[in-house]
């Protein structure tokens, strides 16, 4: 390189002396010359520096941009590798018309005693008088408390849809058969394959833990939300919390003055739905 300043330095001064520059000049004119010629040889230098910095962040990108199409690849396989659909499972449960005006929002464990007496003895009279005229519609939302209680509920979820109340049904009527018990998990697989749920598809949905903190995750929303913390709790309209009810009249009366002051209120499904209000009416369609 100082090899090639000499030289540049030698040229210039011989096109000044040809040029017939004054002296005094020449030796300015020759070190400007290595000057700028030195600068341009700088600039082009960050030049090319910034160019392999701006290829490595490309290539960087390329990389985390590849890395992530692999992981959602992943994931997407180990869902369609599933025997059950997960996204189905993970959706309410819904009997009825949603475009009724009243909607009920059970909140139940399918351990607790006191659901089963509601679905065994109360239910069955509300589902006559209100979802079978058209005049409401019921979501079933999982409030397991206990570990028996979730495995029932992701069973339930992974029973072909047109038989998820039958099922829970069901689990309500004969839960002293199994709900106590210690060997709870073989009495449920057995009542599961009852169902048409093969042993793979039930190890899957009893081992999913996408399933479970989905439930879990909901059940956490609901408590904040209306603070629900026992068992069986309903939600009118997203707006008045009933909780708990021994037999039909009493749950009746509890229905009918939520409805009456929510009418008083302006009536209506008020914008601040409960958690997975878009899931639910997905399901619904």
């Amino acid at each position: 390189m100082q090899t090639f300043y000499n030289n540049l330095q030698r040229e210039v001064l011989y096109m000044a002396k040809l040029s017939q520059i004054p002296g005094k000049y020449i030796v300015l004119i020759a070190a400007l010359a290595v000057l700028c010629f030195a600068l341009s040889g700088y600039i082009q230098d960050k030049l090319d520096e910034s160019k392999d910095f701006a290829d490595g962040l490309r290539t960087e990108e390329t990389a985390q941009n590849a890395e992530a199409t692999d992981m959602n690849a992943v994931e997407a396989n180990a869902s369609s590798d599933l025997p059950f659909d997960l996204e189905l499972a993970k959706l309410e449960r819904i009997m009825g018309d949603p475009g009724a005006p009243i909607k009920i929002t059970e909140h139940a464990s399918l351990t607790c005693g006191h659901c089963a007496n509601f679905h065994v003895n109360v239910f069955p009279m509300l589902k006559q008088d209100y979802i079978d005229t058209g005049k409401a519609y019921l979501v079933y939302s999982d409030f397991p408390l206990n570990a028996p209680a979730l495995a029932a509920s992701k069973l339930a979820r992974c029973v072909p849809e047109e038989y998820y109340f039958d099922f829970i049904h069901m689990l309500f009527t004969l839960q002293k058969e199994w709900a106590y018990e210690p060997s709870y998990l073989n009495i449920l697989t057995k009542k599961a394959q009852a169902y048409g749920l093969s042993q793979e598809t039930i190890d899957a949905c009893l081992t999913n833990k996408e399933l479970e903190n989905t439930m879990i995750e909901r059940l956490k929303a609901v408590q904040a939300l209306y603070n629900v913390n026992s068992t069986p709790s309903f939600v009118i309209n997203n707006q008045e919390l009933i909780v708990g009810s021994s037999n039909y009249e009493g749950f009746k009366a509890q229905l009918d003055a939520a409805l009456e002051k929510i009418n008083a209120e302006g009536g209506g499904m008020p914008p601040a739905a409960e958690p997975s209000e878009a899931a639910e009416g997905e399901a619904a369609q």
